[in-house]
């Protein structure tokens, strides 16, 4: 039984779980700022800036969910910006108008993996920090 596991079982059982919950969430969380800083960087850095695309995605808002259910955590950061595909770009295609000639759209071929791969990069700070607030969590339930 790993860590996450034995963590479910004992806050099935204890009174103040929620409270538990919240506070492993807020320490899982405490990481995003960096990872998005990261993020934005790689955009500047890596996403051609003719145009402004580099810029233009860096700006794109981000947003973390942290779910706690079961024996899994699962964190999750999201990016949106209205009037591109993120994914699309992240997986290295940016639809846009032709300078010019706004009826016409094209493909421009960018950089895949901005995105996904800043942030699975940086995942071993995630493990370490998520251990150290599933520990917190098992000090406090075991009282």
């Amino acid at each position: 039984m790993n860590d996450a596991e034995l963590l479910a079982a004992k806050l099935r059982r204890f009174a103040e779980r929620k409270e538990v919950i919240k506070q492993l969430r807020s320490e899982i969380k405490r990481p995003v700022p960096v990872v998005v800083r990261r993020v934005r960087q790689a955009a500047t850095t890596q996403l051609p800036h003719g145009g402004g695309l580099n810029k233009w995605t860096a700006a794109a808002r981000m947003a973390s969910t942290v779910k706690v259910g079961g024996s899994s955590i699962k964190v999750t950061i999201r990016g949106s910006k209205s009037g591109h595909d993120l994914k699309a770009i992240d997986k290295g295609r940016a639809r846009h108008p032709t300078f010019g000639h706004r009826g016409k759209w094209h493909t421009t071929l960018v950089e895949p993996g901005f995105f996904t791969d800043t942030i699975e990069n940086g995942s071993d700070d995630w493990r370490e920090v998520i251990a150290d607030a599933i520990e917190a969590a098992l000090r406090t339930v075991r009282g």
